[in-house]
């Protein structure tokens, strides 16, 4: 058991997952997994639902997934809310006192708000609901129902119970949405991004296909979107930029390993698959002095802004990576360990290509 959870869009007006698999087999009862959670029921898909949504299940348990044919069937009574989705909206968009609380602040909250109601924006089936029979068995399964029912009063005597079925910790500040989809490595701080996580929606957008659909299968683009300059608006700005003259191009974030009180320090990873498309990228006169100038001041102010440090650009190559682990992927991220490259700049007398020039024959 990989105790997941799930929040699906759904054709049927039940909260049976076992149920809505099996009707697959009929004509027009597809459905959407909108949502992918793991050990935890995160806090945007709770604030969808209020306790008359509850429905009865029996949900079926074996010792395994496949169970032998004669093994006798077992079953355990359960409680899970389904909705449509015009209730989930409303609900939702009522909600948001509720993240700014949890968040901590204001803008983070709002910001976690703004991304769940997003993805609730353009559902295409009828119904939602959730199945959360994997985490539900992480526990007693009393008490999770006891929780959920708590949960879901729709006002903040709900907040201690969503906080427990979705994991948070309370007193650790959670990243804002931009730094939990943009930033990866092994230097997040766990707590925070465990708390991240928790108030985030999951998008995943999986279909499953009932007898003779013709939707396409595939899953749709799901992520985080701000009207905002943030991590990822940059990043994507950057690629887009990049893959112009480099197809291959890739951008990463990442935080330096530093020690404990002196704050995250953001290094921004320009990735290559070759030696020469690293060593083009660096000397392309018009790309540089776009990241030098207007990229490193977005970069910059988005630091700010989260109470970073920004640390520079490293410019690497798939190929020197290859080189010099041998093969060997678990030594991860070890780009942050690297000196950043120096900006270009420009000084009295000296022009900004006599100055690339002067420092690409020094290297």
């Amino acid at each position: 058991m990989s105790n997941r959870a799930f929040l699906l869009n759904t054709s049927l007006q039940s909260s049976d997952p076992h149920y809505i698999e099996t009707q697959l087999s009929m004509p027009g009862n597809d459905f959407l997994e909108l949502a992918t959670a793991a050990y935890r029921v995160p806090i945007p898909w709770l604030c969808c639902f209020r306790r008359e949504h509850l429905q009865p299940v029996e949900v079926q348990l074996y010792s395994d997934e496949k169970p032998p044919i004669d093994a006798p069937a077992m079953f355990s009574h359960a409680r899970f809310p389904c909705c449509s989705v015009e209730e989930a909206r409303r609900n939702l968009n009522e909600a948001l006192p509720i993240f700014e609380s949890i968040a901590g602040d204001k803008e983070t909250g709002r910001a976690y708000w703004r991304n769940a109601v997003r993805h609730l924006k353009d559902t295409p089936l009828p119904f939602l609901t959730v199945n959360v029979v994997e985490v539900m068995y992480m526990s007693e399964p009393e008490a999770f129902q006891a929780q959920l029912e708590s949960a879901l009063v729709g006002d903040t005597s709900s907040i201690p119970h969503l906080r427990d079925l979705a994991g948070f910790e309370v007193g650790v500040r959670p990243y804002r949405p931009d730094v939990l989809y943009a930033v990866s490595g092994p230097n997040l701080d766990k707590g925070r991004i465990s708390n991240a996580t928790a108030l985030d929606f999951q998008g995943s957008h999986v279909w499953h296909l009932s007898a003779g659909s013709t939707r396409p299968e595939g899953p749709a683009e799901a992520g985080y979107v701000d009207d905002e300059v943030n991590f990822v608006s940059i990043v994507d700005g950057m690629e887009k930029m990049l893959n112009a003259k480099v197809p291959s191009g890739s951008i990463f974030l990442g935080f330096m390993p530093v020690r404990p009180g002196d704050g995250e320090h953001l290094k921004v990873l320009i990735s290559t698959e070759t030696d020469d498309e690293r060593r083009a990228v660096i000397r392309d006169r018009d790309l540089r002095t776009t990241l030098d100038g207007p990229t490193r001041g977005q970069i910059q102010d988005a630091c700010r802004h989260h109470g970073f440090t920004f640390a520079g650009f490293v410019f690497r190559s798939t190929e020197s990576v290859k080189r010099r682990f041998a093969g060997d992927w678990e030594i991860y991220n070890d780009w942050v360990m690297e000196p950043a490259e120096p900006a270009l700049g420009m000084s009295s007398g000296e022009s900004l290509w006599q100055r690339l020039k002067g420092w690409m024959g020094s290297r």
